[in-house]
């Protein structure tokens, strides 16, 4: 998915917790160093540091973290994508969509 909004011209930064590219190896490896070699650059320590950034949040981890996180930093001018199934209710985001889920 990063590749694509990447190559539509969206200025994305990318957290996830489970993600780290120092230990990636095989077939996960050779696709990251392929297709979307400067992911590095975009990956941030924080999801406070992605929403941030962000006019629109994309959730494809979850966990109550995650959760905590979001709504400390959403806002009325976030649009959230959830891919994940949040707990939806008092996120303060200017619009929600559920999908895949």
């Amino acid at each position: 998915m990063a590749e694509r909004l990447i190559g539509k011209g969206y200025d994305l930064r990318i957290f996830d917790p489970q993600v780290n590219l120092s230990r990636l190896i095989g077939a996960n490896k050779r696709f990251i160093e392929q297709s979307i070699p400067h992911i590095g650059s975009l990956m941030v320590e924080s999801c406070a540091e992605a929403v941030r950034h962000a006019e629109v949040v994309l959730v494809g981890v979850g966990g109550a973290d995650i959760e905590q996180a979001l709504r400390q930093g959403l806002n009325g001018r976030h649009a959230v994508v959830d891919l994940v199934g949040l707990k939806r209710h008092d996120l303060g985001c200017r619009e929600y969509s559920g999908i895949c889920w």
